[in-house]
This record gives C-alpha cells, structure tokens and sequence, in this order.
C-alpha cells in the first residue's frame, strides 16, 4: 500500500489551487465555489495555470479542456486529485 505524499492529499490540492488562483489572479476572495472565469480569468491565464500544474503534479495531471468544463475551484480540485490518483 502506498501513502501520497502531502501534496497529493485532496486538502493540499485545493489549498495549493486556492494559492494559485490567488496569485494568477490577484484576488483574495476565492473559496472552494470559485469558478475560474467569473473571477476574471481567460484563455491565457488557464494556459498559464495549466503550466504550473503540470510542473508541480506532472505534465498529465490534467487536460486542458477539464478547466474549461470543471472551472469551479472544487470541481478543478476533484479532476487533479482524480488524475493523480490514476495516474500513480
């Protein structure tokens, strides 16, 4: 049986998402109800958060199209905790 590491956990993921979110798009007020878009986000900044996803969690932690579709913070938390676990 293998433990995930930290930041592999779901609470880690989405800590580090609200973290990012934050950072990309210079806002304090996002929650796990936050959707990507009405916060302010287009295509260059989901290309940008894409790139730091792959970096940290691999380049096939999630699709790009999965940010489009799952843009809501949780929903964005459930498919990279989703993918990572299939993915080890």
């Amino acid at each position: 049986m293998t433990t995930a590491t930290p930041l592999h956990s779901y609470q880690a993921i989405e800590e580090w998402l609200i973290s990012t979110w934050k950072e990309l798009l210079s806002t304090d007020d996002i929650g796990t109800h936050s959707d990507f878009f009405d916060l302010g986000a287009d295509s260059l900044t989901v290309i940008r958060l894409l790139s730091r996803i792959q970096k940290t969690f691999g380049q096939n932690a999630l699709e790009v199209d999965t940010l489009f579709v799952q843009s809501q913070l949780s929903q964005t938390a459930n498919a990279l905790y989703d993918s990572i676990q299939i993915n080890n």
